[in-house]
C-alpha cells in the first residue's frame, strides 16, 4: 500500500508549528518579536481536523497530538514572553538601584 502524500492542510499546520518553534527561539535569544507576528496554531489546528475525515481512526493520533502541540505551544509562547518581560522588570529595577 503506497503511502499517501500529507493533506496540504496538515503541510499548513506543520508550517505554523514550525515558525511559532523559529519565533520562541529568537525570542529567548533576545530579538524583539511582536505577537501578531505568531501564526495562529489554533486556526491551523482547526483548518486540520474540519478537512477529510479526522474522525476515521487513522487520523485520532494525528487529531489528539495536534491539539497537544497547539496547547502546549502557546503555553511555551506565553510563558516565554512572561519571561522575557520579567527579565526586563527585573534589569530595569536593578539599574534603577545603581544609578540611585
Amino acid at each position: 500500500m503506497p503511502a499517501e502524500a500529507p493533506r496540504l492542510q496538515f503541510e499548513a499546520f506543520a508550517k505554523a508549528v514550525e515558525k511559532t518553534l523559529e519565533l520562541i527561539s529568537a525570542k529567548l535569544r533576545g530579538q524583539r518579536i511582536a505577537e501578531r507576528e505568531f501564526p495562529d496554531l489554533r486556526e491551523a489546528y482547526l483548518h486540520l481536523i474540519q478537512t477529510g475525515n479526522m474522525q476515521l481512526d487513522r487520523y485520532g493520533f494525528v487529531r489528539v497530538e495536534a491539539d497537544r502541540m497547539v496547547n502546549s505551544l502557546n503555553t511555551l509562547s506565553e510563558q516565554t514572553t512572561n519571561w522575557i518581560r520579567g527579565a526586563a522588570a527585573q534589569s530595569k529595577r536593578t539599574m534603577d538601584v545603581k544609578l540611585e
